[in-house]
């Protein structure tokens, strides 16, 4: 027979022996860091309550306490109490964190309400020492909720408290959280990593009702969850990137690849196609992962188009409803290129079905849809006046900013390499400068000739920041690659304060490449030398980044072949010896690369 206690009985609770309040005494006497009335009070409170050690104190008995204080005591004195209170009950917790038991003791989930300034770590429970709103503090797990959700909203708290932000910065988080939390009660949310699009309307629509502004408080707990789980959910709506390890040559650390949805896919069995298509993308495909995500893109397009008809299962689409959707897509006049990465991308997704056995043929043929790829000419070339105005104000540019971009004007860099610079890549040969790069978007590295005050002035940085042979130059807050839309972001602010070219400049990184590509073309450099010097794979593609003279191109690379001196050093000496404007160190031989 279970034995019962004694508040189950609704009997009398029994007091303190006096060998109990002997105890009692003693553990609240250790307590210096509390004035002796407030513990003489703190012990009144616990003995005619029956409660025998001070580490039984819970924020329900801290309610209590203060509905138990004399109703005569001014807020101010009140305060102090609570105060008091709250400081012997952080003394019994660093007392048994303290212990060879609490010191291996996990923080795990519990159905109670946690107090943060009772948390077992008392290191991350100082970070609200100063807060004056103690009902902030109060997370109350024992609602009747999913309990899955809860321990979610939990998991998310932990890292929120214990990750090293400013007090102001976690207070607001702190907030967008516990508004998430309630309205995920309210909507009876069972799980976090399922929520669907509407879920997330709602919950803005929540905040707007409520006179909040909108966060990203879902993505943060999504990301928490994937992140940590001990096995992937392959089934999550949203993956998060970042709980995986990927070759070096699938990842652009300038602009990192985040996160793949599946939301927008309704039908939720063609939706678990597509992720059992994606996992073996992210896990056994030599994609980077900004293709991956584009593949993805397009795979949702063609999915979701099928959300609202009778032809949901993608597994039974004919070749006749298929080709309704490319009609679709064709009536919206993308360019060719766009149309036909739709059209390669669904044929993926078709063939990996068919490996799978989830279909017994393609139900289409690619060929007859693709279409001609038309490769549109952009003159792109940054004005010379524009690039004078810039250099004149760019002492008052930020120092990282100002080297980043003099990497674009003076050497041609794709924003994407000067990002991601590691300090040991620049080196001298002799009476020369060089670089050699990663090329993110071609997967190899090349060397390249720079200006000896680039290099120079590069030396000085690495030395004043501190940075070691493998580190980013450009670091970001974490210390990894500087984002390449952060600098976009800022350069195009920056040429907007200063006005560059009346204040009606657009900066464009990619756009000094095609500067430089023309400038080399237009003085003698052949075009399969401009092509290696950009790190091109096919001459097509450098065509695309000489601007003015497109007429030129065809008739200068025949005649390339027939001459027996033309490099690419000849044209930079060239180049050089004229005073060009993207003056570098005259030579006349490159090294072979490795």
């Amino acid at each position: 027979m279970p034995v019962l206690s004694i508040q189950t009985w609704g009997l009398p609770q029994q007091g303190l022996t006096e060998e109990e309040q002997i105890q009692l005494h003693k553990e609240l006497e250790n307590c210096t860091e509390v004035v002796g009335t407030i513990r003489n009070s703190v012990e009144s409170y616990m003995k005619e309550k029956a409660i025998r050690h001070i580490e039984e104190l819970d924020y329900t008995h801290r309610q209590e306490y203060e509905s138990w204080l004399s109703p005569e005591l001014t807020h101010g004195t009140k305060v102090k109490y609570l105060t008091g209170f709250d400081w012997i009950k952080r003394h019994a917790i660093r007392e048994k964190a303290n212990s060879l038991l609490g010191r291996n003791q996990k923080i795990l989930y519990e159905n109670k309400i946690w107090f943060l300034l009772y948390y077992p770590d008392q290191e991350v429970a100082s970070r609200f020492n100063k807060t004056t709103d103690k009902k902030a503090l109060v997370w109350d797990f024992q609602q009747k909720s999913p309990e899955r959700m809860k321990r979610q909203i939990f998991q998310s708290l932990q890292k929120l408290i214990a990750d090293d932000y400013s007090n102001s910065y976690r207070a607001e988080k702190l907030g967008h959280l516990k508004y998430f939390y309630n309205f995920c009660c309210e909507r009876g949310i069972e799980d976090i990593e399922y929520l669907e699009t509407e879920d997330e309307a709602a919950f803005r629509q929540y905040l707007e009702e409520r006179r909040k502004k909108p966060n990203r408080i879902i993505d943060y707990c999504r990301e928490v969850v994937f992140t940590e789980a001990k096995e992937t959910n392959w089934d999550a709506n949203v993956w998060y990137l970042s709980r995986f390890c990927f070759e070096k040559e699938r990842v652009n650390q300038s602009n990192m690849v985040r996160t793949i949805t599946f939301q927008t896919v309704r039908h939720l069995q063609n939706r678990k196609l597509l992720q059992e298509y994606m996992k073996y993308g992210v896990g056994l495909s030599t994609l980077s992962l900004s293709s991956l995500r584009e593949e993805s893109h397009y795979i949702q397009g063609f999915l979701a188009y099928y959300n609202e008809t009778e032809f949901k299962d993608a597994r039974k689409l004919t070749g006749e409803k298929i080709d309704i959707f490319f009609k679709y897509i064709e009536e919206k006049k993308i360019h060719p290129n766009t149309f036909n990465r739709y059209v390669k991308a669904v044929d993926h997704f078709y063939q990996y079905l068919l490996t799978r056995y989830q279909v017994k043929r393609i139900p289409f043929h690619k060929e007859y849809y693709l279409k001609a790829e038309i490769y549109r000419h952009h003159d792109r070339s940054v004005e010379e006046v524009v690039s004078k105005e810039i250099l004149k104000n760019l002492k008052y540019f930020p120092e990282e900013i100002r080297l980043m971009y003099l990497h674009l004007w003076a050497v041609g860099m794709r924003i994407s390499e000067v990002c991601t610079i590691k300090a040991k890549e620049y080196y001298r040969q002799d009476d020369d400068y060089w670089m050699q790069i990663y090329q993110v978007k071609m997967r190899n590295y090349k060397r390249i000739p720079i200006p000896e005050a680039l290099y120079r002035l590069m030396q000085v940085y690495i030395k004043k920041k501190r940075r070691k042979p493998e580190d980013y130059v450009f670091q970001n807050q974490k210390g990894g690659a500087f984002c390449s839309s952060t600098f976009r972001c800022r350069m195009k602010k920056l040429c907007e304060t200063y006005q560059i070219g009346d204040g009606t400049y657009m900066f464009q990184a990619h756009g000094y490449r095609h500067t430089l590509a023309t400038v080399f073309y237009d003085e003698g450099v052949p075009l399969q030398s401009v092509r290696d010097y950009l790190g091109h794979a096919y001459e097509e593609m450098t065509q695309q980044y000489i601007d003015y003279m497109p007429r030129r191109i065809e008739e200068a690379s025949k005649a390339y072949f027939k001459e027996t001196d033309s490099s690419l050093a000849v044209g930079l000496k060239e180049r050089w010896k004229h005073g060009g404007s993207h003056r570098h160190k005259d030579t006349t031989v490159l090294p072979k690369s490795d």
